[in-house]
């Protein structure tokens, strides 16, 4: 998993979430470059889970280039998105910030069902912690 966050604490909590989860490798990555540096690197990438507002970088770029390496998307933010932005469509699932971690987790899980590659749902969430 690649955790695409600016923000250090939510990316902690993000990485905590994740392997407790049972996730094998997280990787950390702060910034568009670093993701690119992260991707360069071979690690394998199940999925990414991308803010899409890093500092004054915006990461729509990078949710096509994700997408179009087969690494499978979902959103974070805590900024207004157009969800009608082609780019936004490549997303497998969008969570609103602030969300539970178990929105997270059901997330990926109902993404990576066997039944399921479809398109973008929208989790709108204002409970929870990140």
């Amino acid at each position: 998993m690649l955790i695409i966050e600016d923000e250090a604490l939510i990316a902690l909590s993000v990485e905590s979430c994740l392997l407790a989860a049972g996730a094998a490798v997280v990787k950390i990555a702060n910034s568009i470059s670093a993701s690119q540096s992260a991707l360069d690197e071979g690690i394998p990438v199940d999925a990414a889970i991308v803010d899409l507002y890093l500092g004054d970088d915006n990461a729509y770029p990078l949710v096509q280039i994700l997408s179009e390496r087969g690494i499978p998307v979902v959103i974070t933010t805590g900024d207004e998105i157009d969800l009608g932005d082609p780019t936004i469509s490549y997303a497998v699932a969008f969570l609103q910030k602030p969300h539970a971690d178990s929105e997270l987790i059901d997330a990926i899980v109902e993404w990576s069902a066997p039944h399921h590659r479809g398109p973008l749902r929208s989790r709108a969430s204002r409970s929870g912690k990140v």
